[in-house]
């Protein structure tokens, strides 16, 4: 559907991700999702979310593109491939992190009490999302 290609921002002096829809997609239904794509992830704003930065359209509307930051560091599956099963403290610091930013996520792009969620390849109700933080919050006090 979209290629995201690495691109250097020579005026600022910094990396950037540009994901590009597929040009042949732009006059279909695609480009709808794409454009929802867009306005939901301009509206995300969370210290785990990475920001988008710029949005358009070049080449007489062909190609639509957002631009985000680059996330740098090692991905979550390298480091468990690397080291193997993390201290529980960890993964509770990680569970917290990635909880806090799709409440985040949920409560900036939908009103509604209920929504699917589709992370790693599995769903998770939201409206169980609370009784988890509570879960982890109770963690977080206990280390």
């Amino acid at each position: 559907m979209a290629t995201v290609f690495l691109a250097h921002d020579t005026k600022h002096g910094r990396d950037l991700a540009i994901k590009v829809l597929n040009p042949a997609l732009a006059e279909s239904l695609t480009a709808e999702r794409f454009l929802r794509e867009i306005g939901i992830t301009a509206r995300l704003n969370h210290p785990h979310i990475l920001p988008l930065l710029d949005s358009g359209a070049a080449g007489d509307g062909k190609f639509l593109y957002y631009v985000m930051p680059v996330a740098t560091g090692e991905s979550l599956r390298d480091k468990l491939a690397r080291d193997g099963a993390m201290p529980v403290r960890d993964a509770v610091h990680y569970a917290i992190e990635i909880t806090e930013a799709l409440v985040a996520a949920h409560a900036t792009v939908y009103d509604a009490d209920f929504l699917l969620l589709v992370t790693a390849r599995r769903s998770a109700c939201a409206r169980n999302i609370p009784m988890l933080r509570e879960m982890v919050e109770g963690f977080r006090c206990a280390l």
